[in-house]
């Protein structure tokens, strides 16, 4: 990250006053000018203040060098840099070597991809930060700077559509290697393999991490979270999700879960609520976190995983606390699952979680990361969805509520990811030539299968012939709708 002569990052720690924690702090350093700039202080409110992960800061940093490398190639100070060179930076694909210029009277409106438009934020943002907070002078009249300027003044993200005359936008080549990159998609872990990696978590070289891996997979598997969920997962949040529970509330232990105070005195009622929960039919508890930088959701925490985690809370990682503090003196953060180091974050970090994840299904010897565990439960999910959904309305079946329900469970921004899903499931079910059907009760459930297997072996057609009879006598019409993928296949053959 910024490796050309003229820029260079460096990651420095700095500790902060407010605590003997270490945190780091990013700074963009000129060596022929001498020039400090804010930016470590930009980096530093975008982590600490906005709330944004290491890795969102650490691509800021980025884009910020490869933009002050273009305009230093240009023999223009950063301070006077404007929309015009901002411009000649997105068209040459947002480049530190861009060398694209514009014909005199072509359209100065720029047509950004999805990473150009990213550098572009980050750039208007920065200069934005320079004027507000360090009142730095821009060059330029009112209105013409980039601490003024908005993203949609200089452009549309793709391509915008034709004028009223049929002329398109004009284009440019961004710059590509010759050489094209390949890009090998992990698979999905099936069950099987899930549970096996779940199991490998008991090969942690500390105890209590051994119990927070396990749990951390866990909502990977069950819960769909991701790495940066379980990061921004509180204690307080987690008993604050049960306080506006009408179980606990009639209970009685709303205050109690949402002060925090005297929560090992109510263990034995917080798991009893829970218990009765499940039996009402809930199936999980809705705890909020933050993920994609700083986007808020709430993620559904099987009930049965969180019973266990208020035993891991109150007794596991307060064992963990005491040890602590016996040694020094520790002020434990709300994040539910701890580090153990003793400098920089006090608990575990999204990146901290994949690099651990990785490291155990290296050593599974599955292909895959924590955030391919979260796609197992997302495809149950849509399994799921799209079984019921088939199996209540037939070839009527809506997609669109699907895609609906699947993106509140799963925290989806878009519909493509989810799309893909159903797609996979839609190919399966294509394959096998089935027919979904839709059962309420789980013991008619066993007999169905049971008679779905006796359909399939060796006396099929007998039993068929005396399913059709019994309809009969019970005048039970057959109520016929025919496998779309089924029809599809029956066109194909002709």
């Amino acid at each position: 990250m910024g490796n050309s002569i003229e820029t260079r990052v460096q990651f420095i720690e700095c500790i902060s006053k407010g605590n003997a924690s270490v945190k780091r702090q990013a700074v963009c350093y000129n060596p022929r000018e001498g020039l400090i700039i804010p930016v470590n202080a930009y980096l530093f409110d975008r982590r600490f203040n906005q709330g944004k992960s290491w890795r969102t800061v650490e691509a800021d940093a980025r884009s910020l060098c490869q933009w002050w490398d273009f305009i230093y190639l240009k023999r223009v100070d950063y301070r006077g840099a404007d929309v015009e060179d901002l411009r000649d930076f997105i068209i040459s694909g947002g480049t530190r070597y861009g060398n694209v210029v514009r014909f005199p009277g072509t359209d100065p409106r720029a047509n950004f991809d999805e990473t150009t438009a990213a550098k572009t934020d980050t750039i208007l943002s920065f200069y934005k930060f320079l004027k507000v907070e360090f009142d730095v002078r821009l060059e330029g009249g009112r209105g013409e700077t980039l601490g003024d300027v908005r993203r949609r003044a200089l452009g549309r993200i793709r391509f915008r559509e034709p004028d009223s005359q049929g002329d398109e936008a004009p284009t440019f080549a961004y710059p590509r290697s010759e050489n094209p990159r390949l890009r090998y998609l992990r698979p999905t872990p099936t069950p099987e393999e899930a549970t096996e990696i779940i199991k490998a978590t008991a090969k942690a070289h500390r105890p209590f991490h051994i119990h927070s891996y396990y749990f951390i997979a866990s909502l990977f598997r069950f819960g769909g979270l991701r790495a940066g969920g379980c990061e921004s997962l509180t204690v307080s949040g987690f008993f604050g999700a049960m306080a506006v529970e009408s179980t606990f509330m009639k209970a009685g232990l709303a205050s109690v879960l949402k002060s925090g105070r005297r929560l090992n005195d109510s263990q034995f009622e917080i798991v009893e609520c829970l218990n009765k929960m499940l039996r009402l039919g809930r199936t999980y508890l809705f705890v909020p976190v933050i993920e994609k930088g700083s986007v808020q959701r709430l993620a559904p925490i099987p009930i049965s995983i969180a019973i266990e985690l208020v035993d891991y809370i109150l007794n596991d990682r307060q064992r963990f606390i005491d040890r602590k503090r016996q040694r020094y003196s520790y002020d434990p953060p709300d994040n539910l699952f701890l580090s153990n180091k003793t400098s920089g974050s006090k608990f575990l970090t999204a990146d901290a979680i994949s690099n651990r994840m990785a490291l155990i299904f290296r050593d599974c010897k599955i292909a895959g990361s924590g955030h391919r565990l979260r796609a197992t439960f997302c495809e149950s999910v849509v399994r799921d969805l799209y079984l019921r959904d088939r199996g209540a309305n037939g070839r009527a079946w809506q997609p669109n509520v699907i895609i609906a329900i699947a993106r509140k469970y799963l925290g989806h921004m878009s519909d493509e990811a989810i799309n893909n899903y159903l797609n996979n499931i839609a190919a399966n079910e294509y394959a096998w030539a089935g027919e979904p059907v839709l059962v309420r009760d789980t013991e008619d459930a066993a007999v169905i299968r049971g008679l779905s297997d006796a359909l399939e072996g060796a006396n099929g057609r007998d039993v068929a012939s005396e399913l059709r009879q019994w309809a009969d006598r019970m005048s039970i019409a057959p109520r016929a709708e025919p496998n779309l993928f089924n029809a599809v296949k029956t066109l194909e053959n002709g």
